[in-house]
């Protein structure tokens, strides 16, 4: 799924992360992760292993792959971490001895947090098994989630991951250019679907989320604006706007957009002024937030910015702007502008993070809602995607 050089940057950053928080080691175990993924395996070495397998990552530069016989080839053929301990029987055995090569560890982090579910794969099961492992090295120290380290490994994207995701936007703008002469009145929920669908199929693409709901489709005011399942029973009509929020996944890197529709109506050229007005003030809201964020700004300014724009207009305040984007669309880690529980991760802004903005309004005609790709640089914020200028306008 993804190069030697990608990988080895990944754990790169993980070593990094590790000597800037002084965590002596970084334990993430996973199995059968075809049906129970661990996300920072996953990440850090994109196997669908079969048996226990742990990856324990140091301070000093070190990493050890724990796998089953059976996984062994594919870990090695990556070449990403400093050693692969092949087994086929006592993985604790195993797990132990190495542990006790980093003794006496004073701090060790494991895959648990309440805020970051790219940083919470570890199962009760497993957490239990680690700890009978640490308790025959007499480990004495601190356990601490791994999720600001994780902030670190998943958030700071090299520039070739941002290269990677930006040729998926790319990709998705064209085909949300080529949706223009295909959505018109008369075109179901699922019809729409359908097209985005058969554009992935064209390309031998993916969907950085599960394809019955991708793309979701809202339409007027007569379906659902969560819209799971694209209503196959509802059809555009003149006066109806038409909200898609498409996800591709090329070589694992993916994307997520939403652009707005507007049929027209008998004697319209343009859509009403209510369209019109909540259109710019997403639009401006947006490019608000995109001025404000850089590297060291907490998250929430971003959204209190763009609340700014909504308020100053009339409309009512968001509680959130998007979410971190990159392997999939929905990354785990810091949000984009929301405010919840918080404590346990670092929420400043980052070089390398990609996010959505994404804010929406509700008008008469239906849901409006503008979603960009961004990225936060050194200097400051840029777009990934081709912002919408103004409202598609179909028949």
């Amino acid at each position: 799924m993804f190069s030697k050089p990608i990988l080895q940057k990944r754990l790169e950053r993980a070593y990094s992360a590790l000597r800037e928080f002084d965590v002596d080691v970084w334990i993430i175990l996973g199995r059968e992760t075809h049906f129970t993924p661990e996300p920072s395996l996953m990440y850090l070495l994109p196997a669908a292993v079969l048996p226990l397998c742990a990856l324990v990552i140091t301070k000093t530069g070190e990493s050890v792959c724990i796998v089953g016989a059976l996984d062994a080839e594919e870990i090695e053929t990556y070449g990403a971490v400093s050693e692969v301990v092949s087994y086929r029987s006592d993985f604790e055995i195993h797990l132990t001895d190495v542990l006790k090569r980093y003794r006496p560890a004073q701090k060790i982090a494991l895959n648990y947090s309440e805020v970051d579910p790219s940083s919470d794969g570890l199962s009760y099961t497993q957490y239990k098994r680690v700890m009978r492992c640490l308790d025959k090295t007499e480990f004495k120290g601190e356990l601490i989630s791994a999720c600001n380290i994780m902030k670190r490994v998943r958030a700071q994207k090299s520039p070739e991951e941002i290269a990677g995701i930006e040729r998926t936007v790319l990709t998705a703008m064209n085909i949300y250019d080529s949706a223009k002469d295909f959505i018109r009145s008369g075109v179901s929920g699922a019809d729409i679907q359908h097209f985005f669908q058969s554009r992935v199929h064209e390309l031998n693409a993916d969907y950085s989320w599960p394809k019955l709901g991708n793309p979701f489709v809202s339409i007027g005011t007569r379906s659902s604006y969560l819209c799971k399942r694209p209503p196959t029973d509802i059809y555009a009509q003149p006066g109806d706007l038409i909200n898609v929020d498409f996800g591709l996944r090329i070589d694992g890197f993916g994307s997520d957009n939403q652009r707005s529709f507007y049929v027209l109506r008998d004697g319209e050229n343009s859509a009403p002024e209510e369209v019109r007005s909540a259109f710019e003030a997403v639009k401006a809201a947006i490019c608000a937030a995109v001025d404000i964020a850089a590297p060291g700004i907490y998250t929430t300014v971003t959204r209190d910015k763009a609340n700014e724009i909504f308020v100053s207009r009339g409309y009512p305040a968001v509680g959130g702007l998007g979410h971190e984007m990159g392997t999939f669309a929905h990354e785990g880690g810091v949000h984009c502008g929301s405010d919840y529980a918080i404590d346990e991760l670092d929420c400043f802004l980052e070089t390398g993070m990609v996010f959505t903005m994404e804010p929406a309004i509700i008008t008469s005609h239906g849901r409006l809602c503008q979603e960009e790709d961004v990225v936060i640089t050194d200097n400051g914020c840029r777009f990934l995607s081709i912002p919408q200028k103004e409202v598609w306008l179909v028949k």
